[in-house]
């Protein structure tokens, strides 16, 4: 239970950073024992500060509930943030961005992961549960 719901903080935290910051999640779900995937639909134009600090609160979230001291971003995340057209130098300062959200929203984080544990959250039950939880 520990592992899967560690990944479950994990995509949490991206579907809440993405409805904080105007993105709609769609659906999330754990797809592997140490996978998992968070779809959603950007509102507009995509603005590469959302995309960037949604892309690193899964890695926040593993910060902060691991307590690990380990502040390297993985590489799928060090990939995403450059694609978005940021340069390396801007990870610590995003990666901090991230991890104020994630510690910020960290009650309603851990209760949807506590439901994605349970099987796929639609958005839509992702926003009912961070409404509850206001």
């Amino acid at each position: 239970m520990t592992r899967l719901l560690s990944v479950a903080r994990h995509e949490s935290a991206h579907a809440v950073a993405h409805e904080i910051l105007g993105n709609r999640v769609r659906v999330v779900r754990i797809t592997g024992r140490n996978r998992g995937f968070c779809e959603y639909a950007v509102r507009g134009r995509p603005d590469p500060l959302v995309e960037g600090i949604s892309a690193l609160a899964g890695h926040a979230a593993d910060l902060r509930w691991s307590h690990a001291k380990r502040t390297l971003v993985p590489a799928d995340g060090h990939r995403r943030v450059l694609s978005l057209g940021f340069r390396g130098r801007s990870l610590p300062t995003l990666l901090e961005m991230a991890r104020g959200l994630v510690e910020a929203h960290a009650a309603v984080i851990d209760l949807v992961a506590r439901e994605i544990v349970r099987g796929d959250l639609t958005g839509k039950r992702v926003r009912e549960l961070m409404r509850g939880a206001a």
